[in-house]
């Protein structure tokens, strides 16, 4: 699977590589402060998606009593500053602050979609602990037996419960609420849901690629030259596409929240005055079409 460390470069200002993981990217290459540096910029992807996300829930009128939705897209932003932290350093307490907050967003991802409706929230306790109790374990089995595949699997295990519990939510909702399959919105949240599955499958299948093929893309990148070499740093297209998709996979339980919860008048207000437009083809935007005149979804929410 690539696993483990495969050092080249030389040692800069942070010292010895303590993480269980050294990533095929060169270390200290560029600058001595930063020991990989483009998987280190390329965090900038969930930075990005965090901000726009946030401000997606505001276009959507979502009140802050809402705080678990504005807790997903925040976490995206943890993501990115220990995923800097990480390749940054390759210290393996701030391995620990990348690897640690995925499992931690994904698990309240979880617990966003299996909220979504209001019958749901009924048990919101039971799921809160139930999910709480799996981090938990989690966390220290892996600080106990720091192998980077046991990560994987707990990481892996959420991943594959939202792709197939997406699905499932998606027909539930149309059948709660009919009137949506008259509406462009239906076919927007499966567009939502498999633009979610194509950004994390690409940018994984480049990712183990990468790892599989270390030493052919060392030597190629060295003979190719900047700046096209930077094209073959995979794990940078894995940062754009895990951030893609997690960003992705938020805006769509986000939006079917507020139209589980709204009904049919705020389906009809959505359709009317909210868009999903799709910037350079692949990133969805929650858009407004005309201003904002009091916030019918917050009250419907709250």
């Amino acid at each position: 699977m690539g696993f483990g460390l495969r050092p080249a470069g030389k040692e800069g200002v942070w010292g010895r590589v303590t993480s269980t993981l050294d990533w095929c990217e060169e270390n200290y290459i560029v600058t001595d402060f930063v020991a990989e540096f483009w998987n280190t910029v390329s965090c900038v992807f969930h930075l990005i998606a965090m901000t726009e996300g946030i401000y997606s829930l505001r276009r959507l009128n979502v009140p802050l009593s809402e705080y678990s939705l504005y807790l997903m897209f925040a976490c995206i932003g943890v993501i990115g500053i220990g995923s800097i932290l990480f390749h940054a350093t390759l210290q393996f307490h701030s391995q620990m602050l990348d690897e640690l907050p995925m499992l931690y967003a994904t698990t309240l991802t979880v617990f966003c979609m299996l909220r979504i409706f209001p019958s749901s929230r009924v048990n919101v306790l039971c799921l809160g602990l139930g999910l709480t109790a799996y981090s938990l374990l989690v966390t220290f089995f892996y600080l106990s037996f720091p192998n980077p595949v046991y990560h994987e699997i707990a990481f892996g295990f959420l991943v594959v419960t939202m792709v197939f519990l997406s699905p499932l939510q998606i027909s539930h909702l149309s059948k709660q609420q009919p009137h949506l399959r008259k509406t462009p919105l239906l076919n927007t949240l499966w567009t939502l849901y498999y633009a979610s599955i194509v950004s994390f499958a690409s940018g994984f299948v480049l990712w183990l690629s990468e790892n599989n093929r270390c030493e052919w893309f060392r030597s190629t990148r060295i003979r190719i030259g900047y700046p096209w070499r930077v094209l073959l740093e995979f794990h940078v297209w894995w940062h754009l596409g895990s951030s893609l998709s997690i960003y992705t996979v938020a805006l769509r339980v986000s939006l079917m929240t507020v139209l589980s919860h709204g009904g049919k008048k705020v389906a009809l207000r959505i359709q009317k005055e909210v868009e999903v437009w799709w910037m350079f083809g692949f990133v969805p935007r929650i858009h407004r079409t005309i201003a904002e005149d009091g916030g019918l979804i917050a009250r419907k929410l709250a």
